[in-house]
C-alpha cells in the first residue's frame, strides 16, 4: 500500500505560471484531491521557507514535496512537541525542588527528599519494571539545575573588568587533592598539622566534615586548617557523606577496610550513577566487601563491610575498570589509585601493586597518579619505587611531625598569571612551590610562546609580558600540542590565543583534531561568543559580524571555562558597542567549586587585596559594579 498520492502533473505544453492551470482548476478533480493538494501546497511551502528556498527552485521543491509526505514526520512533530512539554515541567519541578532547599534545614529536607524519591519510585513501578533506570532517572531529575536562558540578557551577568595594566598580588592556593591526603593522614597519625592558603571548596569541606564524624578534629582558623585530633579514628556504624569527589569516595571506602566493622557511604548526586563494580570487585584484596544500599543496584549508596584482614599483595587488573566509560576512564583510575596509595600509607606497612593488561587511559590514569602522589608521600617519610609492572610502597616509618610543603595549584595559578597578557602590568604569586622544574612544564612553555615571561625568585611566581613583547611577532605562531597540555589549563590557553588575535593578530594555527567532541563544542560556543572562529586550523575573527546582534550569554560547563571567559573579557572589552561591549554568565557561582573569593579579586581589579576580604564561608557573588543582573 502507497503512502503517496499522486496528483495530476503539468504537460509540457502548459504555462509555468503558478496561478494557471493548477490541478484543482481542472473538472475532474475531486474536492478531496483539491483539499489534499492545497494542504500539499501549504506544508510544502512552509518546508522551502524554512530552508531558505524559493518557490521557483525546482530542486527545494523536490525536497520538500520528499519531507512532506515522509510516514513519520507527524510522528517527528508529535515527538518534538512532547519533548518541549516534558523539558517545561523539569523546569517547573527544579523550581519547586529549589524553594524546598530554601525552606527546609538539613535534616528536614533529608526526609522531605526520601518521601518524594519512594513515592517516585511507587509510581514509576506502574510504567517501567527496570528499577535500575528508575532510580538513575530520579538521580538525574535531581541534580538538575536551572539554568536562565541564554539567550536573555537579562539573566546573566556581565563581565566589565578594568582596561588596565594589571597590579596582581596574593598568594598561591594548594593543590587541593594534596592537601586533602596530607589533612587525611595528619588526622589517622594523630598529627598536629596546618594547611595555610586552602580555598574552602566542596571538596575539602565534605572530606573534613566525614573525618570530624570519625572522631577527627579538624577546623579552620580564618584561612588556615588546622588538625588537632587526638583519638583514634572509628567509623563503625557511621554514615558518611564523601560529597562529589570521586577521590573522597574511595579513600572513605580503602580506610573503612583497614578494621573491622560496618560503614555505609553515600555521595552527592553527580556521582550517584557512577558504576561502582570495579571497586566491588577490588575490595575482597583487603578483606572487604562492598554492598549496595538497594538491591540491584551498582552505585551509592553502600555498605563497606570489612573483616580487617588484608593482604599485602594487590594487583590493578584492566578487567576491573572495563565498566567504565572510555573518556572517563582515565579520571576515574587516577581517582582511583590516588585514594589507594594514600589509604595504604596509613597502615603504616608495605604494599606491593601489580598491574596487569592496563590499557592505555587506565596506565595514563595510574602513572598521573602517581606522578601527584608518590612525591609528596616521600616527604611524610613513605618510600616507594615504581618499576614498569610493580609499585612497592613502605609506609612503615610514615612521619608528619616534619615540615610538609605542599606544591602549589598549577593549574588556577596559570589563571591568575593569564591575566597580564591583555594590558600589561605584573602579577605575583606569594608563597608558590612546586617540586619540580617549572621551566619545563608545559603550561610554562605555553606562555613563554605567547610572549609572557614567568619568573621564580625565592616563594614567589611573577608573570608579566616580555620587554620585547609586540603584536606582530605572534603573526606566525602555531600551537601544534595543544592536545599535550593539562585537561583544566586548556579553556584558559585558548582564551589567551582569543586574546591575541583580539589585539590583533590575524591568525593563529591552532589544530584541535585531537580533541574530544565536548571541548570541540563547548569551544566552538566559546569562540562564538568573542567573534572568533576555527577554520582549515587556524584561529580567526568571523568575517562577517553583525552590528545590531544580541549577545548570547555563556553557559560554562565547569569553573575552568568560566576562568577562561574571565581572561578573554579584558581584552572583548571595547571590541564591540552596545549590547556585545561586554561578555555575558550565566552561572558565576560555579566558580565557587574552586576558589571562592574569585568575584571579589575579579570586581577589584586591576590592584585588587585579598587581605580584608569576606570570610570564604560567605557566598562570594559579583558585584553590581561590575556584574548586572537586571
Amino acid at each position: 500500500m502507497s503512502y503517496f498520492k499522486k496528483f495530476p502533473e503539468k504537460n509540457d505544453n502548459q504555462s509555468s505560471d503558478k496561478h494557471k492551470n493548477k490541478p484543482h482548476d481542472n473538472e475532474n478533480f475531486s474536492d478531496t484531491n483539491k483539499n489534499e493538494y492545497k494542504h500539499h501546497e501549504k506544508r510544502k511551502s512552509s518546508f522551502i521557507k524554512r530552508e531558505g528556498g524559493s518557490y521557483n527552485n525546482t530542486e527545494n521543491q523536490e525536497n520538500a514535496e520528499t519531507e512532506v509526505f515522509k510516514p513519520n514526520n507527524q510522528m517527528t512533530e508529535g515527538l518534538i512537541e512532547l519533548d518541549l512539554d516534558l523539558m517545561k515541567l523539569l523546569v517547573r519541578r527544579s523550581k519547586l525542588l529549589n524553594k524546598a532547599q530554601q525552606r527546609l534545614s538539613g535534616q528536614a529536607f533529608s526526609s522531605f527528599e526520601k518521601e518524594v524519591r519512594q513515592a517516585f519510585e511507587s509510581n514509576a513501578q506502574k510504567f517501567s519494571r527496570d528499577p535500575k533506570f528508575t532510580r538513575q532517572f530520579f538521580n538525574l531529575i535531581q541534580d538538575l539545575k536551572l539554568l536562565h536562558s541564554a539567550n536573555d540578557a537579562k539573566e546573566a551577568y556581565k563581565l566589565s573588568p578594568a582596561r588596565k595594566p594589571v597590579e596582581l598580588n596574593l598568594n598561591a592556593t594548594a593543590e587541593q587533592l594534596l592537601a586533602n591526603i596530607y589533612i587525611f593522614l595528619g588526622a589517622y597519625t594523630m598529627s598536629p598539622i596546618e594547611i595555610a592558603n586552602l580555598p574552602q571548596t566542596e571538596a575539602s569541606e565534605s572530606l573534613i566534615q566525614a573525618l570530624n564524624m570519625g572522631n577527627a578534629n579538624i577546623y579552620r582558623n580564618n584561612n588556615t586548617l588546622i588538625n588537632a585530633t587526638k583519638e583514634k579514628l572509628n567509623f563503625f556504624d557511621k554514615s558518611l557523606f564523601a560529597g562529589e569527589q570521586l577521590f573522597n569516595f574511595f579513600l572513605l571506602s580503602f580506610v573503612n577496610t583497614f578494621n573491622i566493622g560496618r560503614c555505609r557511604i553515600n555521595t552527592g548526586n553527580q556521582l550517584k550513577n557512577i558504576d561502582l563494580k570495579s571497586l566491588r570487585s577490588f575490595l575482597p584484596q583487603l578483606g572487604a566487601r562492598l554492598a549496595h544500599q538497594i538491591p540491584g543496584s551498582s552505585s551509592a549508596p553502600v555498605f563497606i563491610e570489612s573483616s580487617g584482614v588484608f593482604d599485602s599483595t594487590l594487583c590493578l587488573n584492566g578487567t576491573l575498570f572495563e565498566n567504565i566509560q572510555a573518556n572517563e576512564r582515565e579520571e576515574f583510575v587516577f581517582s582511583f589509585c590516588a585514594a589507594l596509595f594514600t589509604a595504604l600509607s596509613s597502615t603504616k606497612r608495605s604494599f606491593s601493586i601489580t598491574t596487569e593488561n592496563l590499557d592505555s587511559s587506565c596506565q595514563k590514569g595510574f602513572n598521573k597518579a602517581s606522578k601527584l602522589v608518590l612525591p609528596f608521600l616521600s616527604q611524610l617519610n613513605v618510600h616507594s619505587e615504581l618499576s614498569e609492572n610493580n609499585l612497592s610502597l613502605n609506609a612503615e616509618k610514615i612521619d608528619l611531625t616534619q615540615k610538609v610543603k605542599i606544591n602549589s595549584d598549577l593549574n588556577l595559578s596559570a589563571s591568575f598569571l593569564a591575566l597580564s597578557l591583555a594590558h600589561g602590568g605584573i602579577v605575583n604569586l606569594n608563597d608558590f612551590y612546586a617540586d619540580y622544574k617549572l621551566k619545563e612544564n608545559n603550561i610554562s612553555v605555553f606562555f613563554n610562546k605567547i610572549g609572557i615571561e614567568l619568573e621564580q625568585n625565592a616563594n614567589c611566581l611573577s608573570a608579566k609580558r616580555k620587554t620585547d613583547w609586540q603584536i606582530k611577532n605572534f603573526e606566525q605562531l602555531e600551537i601544534n600540542d595543544f592536545n599535550s597540555l593539562n585537561t583544566k589549563f586548556k579553556p584558559i590557553a585558548l582564551a589567551l590565543l582569543a586574546t591575541l588575535v583580539l589585539k590583533g593578530v590575524s591568525k593563529i594555527t591552532l589544530n584541535l583534531s585531537e580533541e574530544s567532541e565536548e571541548f570541540k563544542q563547548v569551544s566552538s560556543e566559546f569562540l562564538s561568543l568573542l567573534r572568533l572562529t576555527i577554520e582549515d586550523n587556524c584561529l580567526k575573527k568571523q568575517n562577517e559580524v553583525s552590528e545590531t546582534e544580541n549577545q548570547t550569554a555563556f553557559i560554562s560547563p565547569n569553573p575552568w571555562w568560566i576562568l577562561a571567559l574571565a581572561v578573554a573579557s579584558l581584552q572583548y572589552l571595547g571590541q564591540f558597542k552596545g549590547q556585545k561591549a561586554s561578555l555575558q554568565l550565566v552561572n558565576p557561582k560555579d566558580i565557587e567549586q574552586i576558589y571562592p573569593q574569585y568575584w571579589s579579586l575579579f570586581n577589584a581589579l586591576p590592584n585588587p587585596s585579598l587581605k580584608n576580604t569576606q570570610n570564604v564561608s560567605q557566598a562570594d557573588e559579583p558585584t553590581k559594579r561590575r556584574f548586572i543582573a537586571e
